[in-house]
């Protein structure tokens, strides 16, 4: 992300519309619920639907302002309240470590932050009850020992979950009584099927799966992959792989490779042994092996489950859920997103150019 020399200004978004010819949107203040500001954007970048979208799904918006620009032009940078769900905390001399899952993030949060006692205990209930919060995080990138840190500004309200009511054990076990082995050209087609639906990244109706969008949601894409798959008469299973550190080069992230606790990508059985349906990571249909091998990662195990199953975590614990009716996975989808239109709007659209094919 650029620089910016002013603090970012975060809330909700109040309204979207047109001042003297200018787009602008207005963001009520979520410390300073009486306090509003208008900010002004490109027409071009074609966040119009982006904005109102949040709107309707209160999601968090943030203003960053202004960055390195020619004389006499106002510019901000924008992007969104991140849904994390804490994994661990760690208390030290002067802040607070938060690891995230699954895009693994390492965060901090200072003891002498004003809102410390409300984050302190919305951390402390994301990470024993698996609950997700909006994130609001600095835009600067800092370096701890090697590892990739941001800085946490606050943390918002929670978003709404669905109960973790499946158990707290994984199937360990692939079930191979439900289905028939397809061909591997039927899994080819399958992966070009989900491909069409990808979301894209900066222009056009706010629709489709986010594949461009590499740091996070994959639980999400892959329960969407799934439901498609099954309306074209496959019988999907889910892969997952779990690591201490799980990193996967990528032309899709500004920073050139994706880090996480976990991945997931819907799997079918075929008449030439398993192939892994994962536009996010691949370019076609590959056998699981080739997955795997797709990523740098120590400690790692994997396991398969059914294709109803979205993943959740709470705490070192891990959780499966359903989500029938899929109306759970649309709305993360949909952040996701938008999360993607903001991040192109910033960096420009993925792939990058400056990233490795």
């Amino acid at each position: 992300m650029a620089k910016t020399k002013q603090r970012p200004f975060y809330g909700s978004v109040e309204s979207v519309g047109i001042d003297e010819r200018e787009p602008k949107v207005t963001i009520r203040s979520a410390v300073d619920k009486q306090s509003t500001r208008d900010f002004p954007f490109d027409v071009k970048a074609d966040l119009f639907r982006v904005f109102e979208s949040m709107r309707e799904l209160n999601m968090p918006l943030i203003a960053y302002g202004d960055r390195e620009q020619k004389a006499g032009e106002k510019q901000y940078l924008f992007d969104s309240g991140i849904p994390l769900r804490v994994t661990h905390l760690e208390q030290a001399e002067d802040r607070v470590w938060v690891r995230t899952g699954p895009e693994g993030f390492l965060l901090y949060v200072l003891l002498d932050n004003p809102e410390i006692q409300s984050i302190w205990e919305r951390l402390v209930d994301s990470r024993d009850n698996g609950t997700d919060y909006w994130f609001i995080l600095s835009p600067t990138i800092e370096n701890n020992n090697g590892q990739t840190v941001r800085k946490i500004i606050n943390v918002l309200g929670k978003l709404p979950t669905i109960p973790c009511t499946l158990g707290n054990r994984p199937a360990e076990t692939f079930d191979k009584k439900h289905h028939k082995p397809i061909k591997v050209k039927k899994a080819e087609k399958l992966f070009t099927l989900m491909h069409s639906m990808s979301t894209h990244p900066s222009s056009g109706a706010l629709v489709g799966i986010p594949f461009l969008y590499v740091d996070g949601g994959c639980e999400y894409r892959s329960h969407e992959m799934a439901r498609h798959i099954i309306g074209e008469g496959a019988y999907p299973h889910k892969l997952w792989v779990f690591s201490s550190s799980l990193e996967l080069e990528t032309p899709n992230h500004p920073d050139c490779v994706a880090k996480w606790a976990w991945h997931t990508a819907p799997m079918v059985a075929t008449t030439e042994g398993f192939y892994v349906i994962d536009p996010s990571v691949c370019d076609h249909a590959v056998p699981a092996a080739d997955w795997y091998n797709r990523f740098s990662m120590s400690g790692q195990r994997h396991i398969y489950n059914t294709s109803h199953h979205v993943y959740r975590m709470n705490g070192s614990m891990c959780y499966f859920t359903s989500d029938p009716e899929f109306k759970n996975t649309e709305r993360k989808l949909a952040i996701f997103r938008i999360r993607l239109r903001l991040q192109s709007a910033r960096e420009g659209p993925p792939p990058f150019a400056h990233c490795p094919a």
